[in-house]
């Protein structure tokens, strides 16, 4: 509670910001501002929606991130049905838009997605995909997080050996 206390001036400036009068590309950049401020999951998925009501552009890198954005709020919230069908989208623009980092990030959420559907294998393949990517791009951060997801589902298939092999690196 004490983070959305700080950030409620951040948002009601936010909000006072849109008017009628403003563009709707600049009302969606707002909204989806306003919904990464929010630390409800609930919140967070009415302001990114809101965003994507005035700028659903396709091709653009804002839709992939709003669509990448409902995907881990939906994730969060135990819904990874709902979270894969908005990763999926954001995983096509970020491709068309050679956002690499971006795509690391989303498909390892999809591995999440897939582990939680019980599907090992597709769950590796994702999650190997993101490190090759976060590998080409020297992400070291990334590196870290997707290590330890390949031990977590090492470990999660009793591999136990090449678990530890992945949470030492």
């Amino acid at each position: 509670a004490s983070q959305k206390s700080h950030a409620q001036p951040k948002i009601d400036s936010l909000l006072n910001l849109i008017t009628p009068e403003i563009s709707d590309s600049l009302k969606a950049q707002y909204y989806s501002d306003i919904a990464r401020l929010y630390n409800s999951n609930d919140s967070a998925i009415k302001y990114t929606l809101l965003s994507l009501d005035y700028y659903n552009v396709p091709e653009a890198i804002l839709t992939a991130q709003n669509y990448y954005y409902l995907a881990s709020n939906y994730y969060m919230i135990d819904e990874s049905q709902a979270a894969l069908k908005y990763l999926l989208t954001a995983i096509d623009i970020f491709k068309k838009n050679d956002s690499m980092l971006e795509l690391a990030r989303a498909y390892s959420m999809l591995g999440s997605c897939y582990e939680d559907f019980n599907n090992i294998d597709s769950a590796l393949y994702y999650v190997n995909k993101s490190l090759e990517i976060n590998i080409r791009q020297n992400d070291t951060a990334e590196m870290a997080a997707t290590y330890c997801n390949l031990g977590r589902l090492n470990t999660n298939l009793g591999f136990y050996e090449s678990a530890e092999d992945y949470f030492f690196m």
